[in-house]
């Protein structure tokens, strides 16, 4: 309820965990991802101070994520799955963002895993919907997936009743998954309207 005081849920933190599909260059959705992350961050800074970001940095919506919480100097947390994970990035660009972001971000958290494999992707992407009061899910829709994927990722999200925000990259549309049991899901809305109902 607001007050003279103003909200009281503005007081507390907020994580926000980005999470999203790899291939997103190939299927030519990265302005579209970069845009929604960028506005839903922006919307969300606006309603909670206090904010803060987490992401596991793989390739694709995870990178696009982080930085743009980044530029919009949102404290990142970064989740890193395996000791060489700087290798999953082939590109130069790629590399050095991944780098770039690695080193600016406000804290890190290591994975236990020498090496890259299945395992640690999915316990990558289990700590950052663990950690998350609010998810940003850049996924087309599909309940599928690779182990560790996003599919994983946002059924893990339905299974802990968290808040999800859900960047349907097929379809170009927003919708909100509000985590309470039972409650239906938001489709075809506007990020103001989803920042209203969180």
């Amino acid at each position: 309820m607001d007050s003279k005081f103003g909200n009281p849920l503005n007081l507390r933190t907020t994580v926000v965990g980005g999470i999203g599909h790899r291939e997103l260059e190939a299927l030519e959705e990265i302005p579209y991802v970069q845009l929604c992350f960028h506005r839903l961050l922006v919307e969300l800074i606006s309603h909670r101070p206090r904010l803060k970001a987490i992401s596991a940095l793989a390739a694709g919506a995870d990178t696009i994520f982080a930085q743009c919480a980044m530029d919009l100097s949102i404290p990142l947390q970064s989740v890193i799955p395996f000791t060489n994970f700087d290798a999953d990035f082939v590109a130069p660009d790629a590399k050095a963002r991944y780098r770039s972001l690695r080193h600016n971000a406000a804290c890190e958290y290591r994975l236990n895993f020498a090496e890259r494999n299945e395992r640690a992707y999915r316990k990558s992407m289990e700590w950052v919907v663990f950690s998350s009061t609010v998810v940003i899910a850049a996924w087309d829709g599909r309940r599928t997936g690779s182990i560790g994927g996003t599919w994983e990722a946002v059924s893990l999200c339905e299974k802990m009743g968290k808040t999800l925000i859900h960047i349907n990259t097929a379809s170009k549309t927003l919708s909100l998954h509000s985590g309470v049991s039972g409650s239906a899901p938001i489709n075809n809305t506007t990020i103001s309207h989803i920042i209203r109902h969180l």
